[in-house]
């Protein structure tokens, strides 16, 4: 075949072929295309269904006419998870401190936010300062901590954490890849204890460990405490309500160790020296910040073994019920009540659940 008759070969096969590889190409740029654009899509919605979700009010810039506002912060104890809005303690709270005329009524505002954690609680809490118009901050938190928070931890003690779990860190930053990995991780994140199943609200903690956990929310809090006596806002902490677990090889009552850490923890594992006995690890943090720091603290555990009722969690074990809430805000309306220049409304009776 001479010369001429080759290249005129190849000027064909090039013309025939060049459409379909460029038509391959278009093909996996709308395929590609599409596909980013139903993520950002299903990202939007997902936000969009966590501001409806959300039981957080805006934050006003002005201060209210009575006085003040009343924030909550806090996870989903202060969400009130299980329960319907008007059941979380926040609400049950406004209500218990309006004046029995209901001329006055303070503002009791919810900022619980599910699985939230003690670093996110610290940015909080300087937001609702900023605003300008608390009188009053009302903190549970310490009990949730997450990748992220171990990471930082470790980072801050030179120790090292691969690149697969800054990679996650990041994409934790997607409701929908939190949403997926929620779905994935469920039967992982399940601890079976005889008929009893545990089911933590929290992704996967992949970093856990049981003293990293103590000292994250101990870190946190005292931020917190800080930011309430630099700008001179009354800030008060609430301890968490527990109940002791099933019986397991791993802890009497260390809800998220169970869960995560499973390995049985001994009194040397605590970093509070004079936890009391069967105090668990957060509550004896709050405990002490709160003393060192001179930031009030609420015992809502205490308040629930006081009251002698056995109808305060839900089924999970951890959440607390309508009652729980309710004995939560009552607990709370005894300790700042005497600050009021009225006689608040009480809780009636509460009738126990059959």
């Amino acid at each position: 075949m001479s010369r001429k008759r080759r290249a005129a070969k190849r000027r064909v096969v090039r013309a025939e072929t060049a459409p379909k590889g460029r038509s391959a190409r278009r093909r996996w740029l709308r395929v590609t295309v599409v596909l980013l654009a139903t993520l950002i899509l299903t990202e939007g919605g997902a936000r969009l269904a966590a501001l409806y979700l959300a039981r957080a009010e805006r934050i006003s810039p002005t201060v209210n006419a009575d006085g003040g506002v009343i924030y909550c912060i806090g996870d989903s104890f202060t969400y009130g998870l299980g329960v319907d809005p008007d059941q979380a303690y926040p609400k049950v709270l406004e209500r218990l401190l309006a004046s029995p005329d209901g001329a006055t009524r303070p503002r009791v505002v919810n900022h619980g936010l599910p699985g939230l954690s003690s670093s996110n609680a610290v940015y909080g809490v300087a937001r609702l300062i900023e605003a300008g118009d608390a009188s009053l901050i009302l903190v549970m938190a310490g009990w949730n901590a997450n990748d992220t928070d171990f990471a930082r931890h470790r980072e801050a003690r030179h120790e090292g954490i691969g690149w697969g779990v800054r990679a996650e860190n990041l994409l934790e930053h997607s409701r929908v890849y939190c949403l997926a990995k929620q779905l994935v991780t469920h039967r992982s994140r399940t601890v079976v204890l005889g008929d009893i199943k545990l089911v933590p609200q929290a992704p996967e903690m992949e970093l856990y460990d049981f003293r990293g956990y103590q000292e994250i929310a101990r870190s946190n809090l005292e931020k917190i405490a800080r930011l309430g006596q630099e700008f001179r806002v009354p800030v008060v902490f609430l301890n968490y309500p527990y109940r002791d677990l099933p019986p397991n090889p791993y802890s009497k009552n260390e809800y998220y160790h169970v869960v995560y850490g499973r390995t049985p923890i001994s009194p040397e594992d605590y970093i509070v020296a004079d936890r009391g006995a069967d105090e668990i690890a957060v509550h004896a943090v709050v405990r002490d910040v709160g003393r060192r720091f001179g930031v009030p603290v609420i015992d809502l555990h205490e308040a629930f073994v006081r009251s002698g009722r056995s109808d305060l969690f839900q089924d999970d074990w951890h959440h607390p019920t309508a009652v729980g809430h309710e004995i939560i805000a009552q607990a709370i309306l005894d300790a700042i009540g005497s600050d009021l220049d009225y006689a608040p409304v009480r809780l009636a009776s509460i009738p126990d659940v059959p």
